[in-house]
C-alpha cells in the first residue's frame, strides 16, 4: 500500500525528483517524435522518407504548370495528420482504460520493461516502414508504449511524495520539447539535413536511457531507489512478476482488493478533474491536427513539412514551460487576464485555473478554424506566437490537475485514483482526432 508521507523516512528528494524527470521525458519522447513525423510517415512514398533529398520549398503540384510556388492553393494531404493523431493515441486511450482495472498486478518492473521494449519497436518499425499503413502500425506501437508509461508511473507516483508528480510532469514537458527540436532539427535541410529514417534510428538511444533509470532487478541498482513497500522482482523466480493480493512481507496496494464496482465509485468521483482537462485537451489537438493550415505567402518561404515540424517545437515549448513550473509558481484566476464564465469555490484554484485553460482554448479553437478558412493572418509568426500560448494553456491543466489529485485523494484510492485520470487527456485527444478529419478535408475544399 503506498505510504503516508508524513511516516516515511526523509527520501532522496533530488534523485527522486531526476528519476521521475527522465521516466516523464523518455516515457513521451517517441509519442512527440511520431506526431512530429506525421507529415513525413503520410508521405512514406516519396524518395525523401529514405534518404534522397528532393525540396524544402514551398511548391505544389498543378496539372497545368506542373510544381509552382505554393502561392494560391491550399496545401492538403490526402489523409490529415489527424489519421496520425488517431494511430497515435486511440491505443493508448484503450490500454489507459483497461490498465488500472486488469493489468495492476504485474509488477512495476516487469512493466517497465514491456514499455521501453515497445518503444524500441516503434523506432525500428517506422524507420523502416515502405508503405502509410507500416508506418500507422508502428505509431500504434508508441503510443502503446506510451499510455501503458503514463498509467504504469503515475500509479508509482501514489508511493513517493507529491513533489514526483511535478518532476514527472516537466519531465513530459522537457520530452515534448525534445522530441520536436530534435526531429525538426535533424531533418530540417538548413541543419542537419538526415533523412526521417535516419532520423528516427538516431533517436534509439532513448529506450537506453529510459532501461538504465529504473531499479528493473533487486540485482541492480539504478537511478531510482524504490519504497520498500513497492513489489520486488526476482529475475530467477516468475511468481515474482505478479503482485501478491496480500502483502507477504510487502505490503500490497488496497486497490488489488477492491471490486470492479468500488473502483468505477471511486472513478466517478474523479470527473470534476477529468471533465475539464478533457475538454482543454480536445481544443489543442483539434487545432494542432486540423486547423493549422499551411500558408507560404509569409513563412519564410518554409515547406509545409516544415511549418507543420516548428509549430510542433513551439507548442512543446509551452508545454515545458508550464507543466515545469507548478512548484515555483502558483497560479491564480487573478493571474488569468480574462475571468472565468463559471463560478469555482476560492478553496480549488487549480480548477479556476483549469476552466480559464478550458475557456481560452475554446477561443484559441475558433480563432483557428476562421484562420484556417480565411488565412486573414499576416505572417506564420502570428499563429506561431498562438500555439505557443496554446501549450501554455494544456501543460499548465495538466500538471495542476495530477497534483492536486495526489493531494487530496485518500491514500488508500491514490494509486488507482492518478492511474484511472490519466486517460482523460487522451479521451480529449480521441475526441479531437475524430472531428480534426472530416474538418480538415471539409476545409481543403474550400476555395481561397
Amino acid at each position: 500500500m503506498p505510504v503516508e508521507e508524513n511516516n516515511v523516512n526523509p527520501r532522496p528528494k533530488l534523485r527522486d525528483e531526476l528519476a521521475f524527470w527522465i521516466l516523464g521525458l523518455c516515457n513521451n519522447f517517441a509519442y512527440v517524435v511520431m506526431l512530429s513525423a506525421a507529415e513525413d510517415i503520410l508521405s512514406v512514398s516519396k524518395s525523401e522518407f529514405k534518404g534522397s533529398k528532393n525540396t524544402d520549398k514551398c511548391l505544389v503540384w498543378t496539372s497545368k504548370y506542373f510544381f509552382q510556388p505554393f502561392t494560391d492553393h491550399r496545401y492538403c494531404t490526402q489523409i490529415s495528420t489527424g489519421a496520425v493523431l488517431l494511430a497515435n493515441i486511440i491505443p493508448s486511450w484503450i490500454i489507459k482504460m483497461l490498465a488500472p482495472f486488469f493489468l495492476n498486478r504485474l509488477a512495476f518492473s516487469i512493466r517497465h520493461w514491456i514499455i521501453v521494449s515497445l518503444q524500441t519497436a516503434s523506432f525500428v518499425i517506422v524507420a523502416n516502414c515502405n508503405s502509410v499503413n507500416v508506418g500507422l502500425v508502428g505509431v500504434v506501437v508508441a503510443s502503446l508504449s506510451s499510455g501503458f508509461g503514463e498509467v504504469t508511473y503515475f500509479s508509482l507516483a501514489s508511493y513517493f511524495p507529491n513533489y514526483v508528480v511535478a518532476a514527472w510532469s516537466s519531465g513530459t514537458g522537457a520530452a515534448g520539447i525534445s522530441g520536436a527540436i530534435f526531429y525538426a532539427a535533424f531533418t530540417d535541410s538548413n541543419i542537419l539535413g538526415l533523412s526521417p529514417k535516419s532520423t528516427l534510428l538516431c533517436m534509439l538511444g532513448v529506450p537506453v536511457l529510459f532501461f538504465s533509470s529504473y531499479d528493473i532487478f533487486t540485482l541492480y541498482h539504478y537511478l531510482l531507489l524504490l519504497p520498500r513497500t513497492v513489489h520486488r522482482v526476482q529475475l530467477t523466480l516468475p511468481s515474482s512478476y505478479l503482485i501478491p493480493v496480500e502483502g507477504d512481507g510487502v505490503d500490497a496496494s488496497r486497490t488489488l482488493r477492491r471490486s470492479f464496482t468500488q473502483k468505477m465509485k471511486i472513478g466517478k468521483s474523479l470527473w470534476k478533474f477529468m471533465i475539464p482537462l478533457s475538454t482543454v485537451y480536445f481544443g489543442e489537438y483539434f487545432i494542432n491536427q486540423g486547423l493549422v493550415v499551411f500558408d507560404c505567402n509569409s513563412s519564410f518561404n518554409m515547406s509545409p513539412e516544415r511549418q507543420y515540424r516548428w509549430y510542433q517545437v513551439l507548442y512543446q515549448i509551452g508545454v515545458f514551460i508550464s507543466r515545469s513550473s507548478s512548484q515555483y509558481i502558483s497560479l491564480k484566476s487573478t493571474l488569468i487576464p480574462f475571468l472565468s464564465i463559471l463560478q469555482v469555490n476560492k478553496n480549488f484554484p487549480f480548477v479556476t485555473m483549469v476552466l480559464n485553460s478550458l475557456h481560452f482554448q475554446l477561443i484559441n479553437t475558433g480563432l483557428f478554424f476562421w484562420n484556417a478558412v480565411s488565412q486573414f493572418t499576416p505572417h506564420i509568426i502570428i499563429i506561431f506566437a498562438i500555439v505557443f500560448y496554446e501549450g501554455l494553456l494544456g501543460g499548465a491543466a495538466y500538471v495542476n490537475t495530477f497534483t492536486a489529485i495526489h493531494k487530496t485523494v485518500n491514500q488508500s484510492d491514490k494509486e488507482f485514483s492518478l492511474a484511472f485520470a490519466a486517460m482523460s487527456d487522451s479521451f480529449g485527444i480521441v475526441l479531437s482526432a475524430f472531428l480534426a478529419i472530416p474538418t480538415h478535408n471539409y476545409i481543403c475544399k474550400l476555395p481561397l
